[in-house]
């Protein structure tokens, strides 16, 4: 089997001076799009936070790349609404946040137009559906599943109210597979006779990157061709072993193997999506953190890169593949090592997952914002998807479990964020349950 896709719990420490990937230099005429990752939470009024989110997003990638906004509605939109009604629905949504937003493409979708695009998949991998029961499952992940459920309960909002093929479709089937909404962006620029760009980010709204966007994008479209930039980290308990519940019986008989990612950003060639497009089309499917970098690997042209091998996540993963929210104690150390980061050229690194988006711009605007006097944190950390992930529910549930050896991180390593972590304990374990915050 073609194998570049290869999982590591940890990467050796990059040089001080990055030096290029081994993969072969773009051509100079490569382009790339990046898509912040969302939801109708965030752009159907969109807060002050937000929208200064995206503006720094955009001004950090002027002449680098179009910036551009993907946002599920599938929770808010009507559940008794046809497929053309959504559609309509969507074009709306899209037209009110490109006012709020000049300079920066919408693109707005519900789970309708993944089944409308894809009928032959008709059992989708979504935990809670009739062929993928909750208590199937191991108890972290269940516990991580039942959270989800109450904060949409908390919220007023429905998982499943969806019919296709007879049976109720999730409205989270884009939370748990992200690939077939940047194959549905994808296909709509070619509908309409826009540009494909060479390589397409997608980054989620709770991942800042603590120094600047242009940072990693101009190292790789000068020094990279690789079809999926990833972090290839393993997972405690979704693995080969427990394939069954997290893909589609047509894609475990028609893809070999199984190679894990954590999803919260990534870049994919455009020939890359095409080829996820394709498998879609037989009915094959698997959840995200699977789905791209398995089919990748099975396919012979296809490379992958690590985003750990350059710096740009810790290379054991730390403050990026924990299942646990960063907290506002770990925040305010980071606002203090994002002063530092200033001071040094070409440092960027990113952080996952933030909560509140008025933190994440807050950490974001530290780093690679204009100039500030000084680098706090608002008393208001912004709303979210979730309920609080610092309240005595989510951490009285979810016992610490180790990941793959991944627990120790040590002083040195801390050191690579402008020694503000210092205080962070060097055997703090991480949480093995499948979250996408």
């Amino acid at each position: 089997m073609h194998a570049t896709c290869i999982e590591r719990s940890a990467v050796k420490p990059p040089p001080r001076a990055r030096t290029p990937p081994t993969t072969t230099s773009p051509p100079s005429s490569a382009t790339s799009a990046v898509l912040l990752r969302t939801t109708a939470a965030s752009t159907t009024h969109p807060t002050p936070c937000f929208l200064r989110l995206a503006n720094l997003m955009k001004h950090q990638l002027h002449n680098l790349a179009s910036m551009h906004i993907m946002t599920d509605l599938s929770l808010w939109a009507p559940s008794d609404a046809t497929a053309a009604a959504l559609n309509t629905y969507s074009r709306a949504h899209e037209a009110s946040l490109a006012r709020a937003l000049p300079g920066v493409e919408p693109f707005a979708f519900t789970v309708t137009d993944f089944i409308v695009a894809w009928p032959s998949v008709v059992d989708w991998p979504t935990p809670g559906s009739a062929a993928f029961p909750v208590k199937s499952y191991d108890a972290p992940t269940r516990t991580w599943l039942h959270f989800v459920e109450r904060a949409l309960q908390n919220r007023g909002l429905r998982n499943f109210t969806r019919l296709v093929h007879g049976a109720e479709t999730s409205n989270l089937l884009s939370y748990y597979l992200h690939a077939p909404s940047l194959c549905l962006w994808l296909r709509r620029r070619k509908a309409l006779s826009q540009p494909l760009p060479s390589y397409v980010w997608a980054i989620e709204e709770d991942t800042p990157i603590v120094g600047s966007l242009a940072t990693p994008l101009t190292h790789y479209m000068t020094s990279s061709t690789a079809d999926l930039l990833t972090v290839l980290m393993p997972h405690t308990h979704a693995n080969a072993l427990t394939r069954h519940l997290y893909s589609n019986g047509r894609f475990r008989d028609s893809i070999p193997g199984f190679v894990h990612m954590w999803e919260h950003v990534e870049r994919f060639s455009s020939r890359l999506l095409k080829r996820l497009d394709e498998v879609l089309s037989t009915g094959a499917a698997a959840f995200g953190e699977f789905f791209a970098p398995t089919v990748c690997n099975a396919t012979e042209w296809c490379t992958c890169a690590d985003l750990r091998s350059d710096g740009f996540v810790q290379r054991q993963g730390a403050l990026y593949a924990w299942s646990q929210p960063v907290t506002r104690p770990t925040l305010k150390r980071l606002m203090s090592a994002a002063e530092r980061v200033r001071k040094q050229p070409g440092y960027a690194r990113w952080v996952h997952g933030v909560q509140g988006v008025c933190d994440v711009v807050a950490l974001a605007e530290c780093a690679g914002g204009p100039q500030r006097e000084n680098c706090t944190l608002p008393k208001d950390k912004g709303d979210g998807l979730w309920v609080p992930l610092d309240s005595p529910f989510y951490f009285f549930l979810l016992s610490p479990l180790p990941l793959l050896g991944a627990d120790a991180i040590s002083k040195a390593e801390l050191l690579l964020f402008a020694n503000a972590l210092q205080s962070v304990p060097s055997k703090r374990p991480l949480l093995a349950v499948p979250t996408r915050f």
